[in-house]
């Protein structure tokens, strides 16, 4: 989103829709897919902070909290902002769960599609 936000904000592109199920904070004016009619369509980029499997449950949540601190300071969520990404804020077991979502609907379109590696 970054490198395209300058060219459709300077006018040289023009946004016809967004990927993700929410409009963007930076292009409000830009409707989602589902809006045009491509209900559940979604391809959102994501960032996540991941630690070993079976880290120590108090420092997940040390971690989660440090991450919720920088993420709800304004001056980091307006760097992100600047940059093309909107900040979320979701718990350690909320972010996990979000992940096993993605990796299974990712799963499932390999194997619709018959995917293979070569």
């Amino acid at each position: 989103m970054a490198f395209s936000l300058s060219y459709i904000k300077g006018g040289k592109v023009r946004a016809i829709g967004v990927t993700s199920p929410m409009r963007l904070a930076l292009l409000p004016e830009v409707p989602t897919l589902a809006e045009q009619g491509l209900p559940g369509f979604n391809t959102s980029e994501w960032n996540g902070v991941f630690l070993p499997k079976g880290a120590p449950p108090d420092v997940v949540q040390r971690l989660g909290k440090a991450l919720q601190s920088a993420l709800n300071d304004p001056k980091v969520k307006e760097k992100l902002l600047q940059l093309g990404l909107e900040p979320g804020n979701t718990t350690p077991e909320e972010f996990s769960k979000f992940v096993q979502n993605e990796t299974s609907r990712a799963n499932a379109l390999v194997k619709a599609r018959n995917i293979k590696v070569d």
